[in-house]
């Protein structure tokens, strides 16, 4: 090359326009006048996007580009491409087309203002309209959130005036994500990977398993761990992959996963382009959303992944639980309603048990000799009632030891019940462990 320049290097930013204001041909770099700039920037000729009809810059030009780093660290005009007279030939940092939003199937874009229950409303950035809209017509199952950049299709309707319908949030390319990763919000940049589609369910598994055994989250492919949106290139096909992959995994849980308790969305990608927000086709942010014990259908709060692992997520990563903590949190976290379907079931088991031990008592046969009979039925009957005692109290402290009590404090509990003379029952133990 030239002059000793070399080719430039590192990943373009948000796209901008400009005119080529100087170039010399024999050295093969120049200035683009940059819009709404004061500061030109340079450029090189390997950055410049050869097309049938045109192979070299000009003077005078009209161009779109990136802006990214030399080799020398400098700013610099990285994949320029000439911007046509009908203005709408664009390319994108990730190498789509890209479409102008105002040719999009009619499409607005707006910002959430504001949510009452049902109902809300979205600005217009140009117009300033306030549009209507129900939380019914969101495309996504996850709600909304005042500030969410939204696009829609809006009607004019003759009682309520301006309305929104098919709402869909979108993000921005190579901005930053407005939440940072927190317990409930992990994200994953996904960028490099060469089948995605796959490697959705895969990252999951533990992720989703911890996330249901702690207080719910969600997670973000396509963006960088900083909060950069990048987003992933996914078709239709391999949409409709991911979907199935999900699926597949949660069947696989231990119990399986509710659907109610998860959920995919893709999120559209857009591109700032010449002041100006433009659609990168086929490039999404994969949301994985799933709910926490409290919420949704399901009465069990407990999972294990695919592989039998128990996993819960901590501040910065997730953690897998040993049988100790795992119990635990079981008997912690199964609230009060599963509490009380674990006692009726130990009841049920306990009271069959009872009528078993009655039952064999009651067929044993008579002596012939009647005072014989009396005592031998009265030790037998004593005797019944010793083993049928023991064998309840260790059905009662085997339960609770499988709930996650401890076993001293069971077996005080045992003697509390036994020295006030009461009956020997797992809801008088549960009374003296509170």
């Amino acid at each position: 090359i030239a002059s000793g320049l070399q080719p430039m290097s590192g990943p373009p930013s948000a796209r901008e326009c400009g005119t080529i204001k100087s170039y010399k041909v024999e050295k093969g770099y120049g200035f683009i006048g940059r819009h709404g700039v004061d500061a030109d920037v340079f450029f090189h000729v390997s950055n410049f996007r050869k097309t049938k009809n045109r192979r070299q810059p000009e003077i005078g030009m009209q161009v779109e580009y990136g802006l990214g780093l030399s080799n020398q660290g400098k700013e610099c005009a990285k994949d320029i491409i000439e911007i046509e007279d009908d203005g709408k030939r664009r390319r994108c940092t990730r190498g789509s087309d890209v479409k102008i939003c105002s040719e999009m199937d009619g499409r607005q874009r707006g910002v959430v203002s504001s949510i009452r229950g049902k109902y809300g409303f979205i600005i217009e950035p140009k117009s300033q309209k306030k549009i209507f809209f129900f939380m019914k017509d969101v495309h996504f199952r996850d709600p909304l959130t005042v500030g969410e950049n939204v696009d829609f299709v809006m009607v004019n309707q003759n009682v309520v005036g301006l309305v929104a319908l098919n709402i869909r949030p979108f993000l921005i390319q190579h901005e930053n994500f407005p939440q940072d990763e927190t317990r409930k919000t992990e994200f994953k940049s996904m960028v490099n990977s060469n089948a995605p589609e796959r490697s959705i369910a895969t990252v999951c598994s533990k992720y989703n398993c911890a996330f249901l055994n702690s207080s719910g989250g969600k997670i973000y492919f396509g963006i960088e761990d900083d909060g950069k949106i990048f987003g992933i290139n996914l078709t239709k096909y391999q949409r409709d992959i991911a979907r199935k992959d999900l699926d597949f995994q949660m069947k696989h849980y231990d119990p399986p996963v509710d659907p109610d308790r998860y959920s995919i969305a893709f999120l559209k990608i857009y591109q700032r382009t010449c002041g100006d927000l433009m659609e990168v086709p086929d490039q999404f942010v994969v949301r994985v959303t799933v709910l926490g014990p409290t919420e949704g259908a399901g009465s069990c709060n407990f999972y294990k992944d695919p592989s039998g692992n128990p996993w819960i997520r901590l501040d910065g990563s997730v953690a897998k639980m040993d049988p100790q903590m795992f119990r635990k949190r079981r008997a912690k976290e199964d609230g009060e309603e599963n509490d009380k379907k674990e006692i009726q079931r130990l009841r049920a088991q306990i009271q069959r048990l009872e009528k078993g031990e009655r039952q064999r008592t009651s067929s044993v046969p008579l002596p012939h000799n009647e005072a014989k009979n009396r005592s031998g039925s009265n030790s037998r009957t004593a005797s019944a009632r010793a083993i049928s005692n023991h064998q309840v109290k260790d059905k009662i402290l085997a339960s609770l030891l499988d709930f996650g009590y401890d076993r001293k404090n069971v077996l005080d509990a045992l003697e509390k019940v036994k020295r006030a003379n009461q009956p020997l029952h797992i809801d008088a133990v549960l009374d003296k462990l509170m």
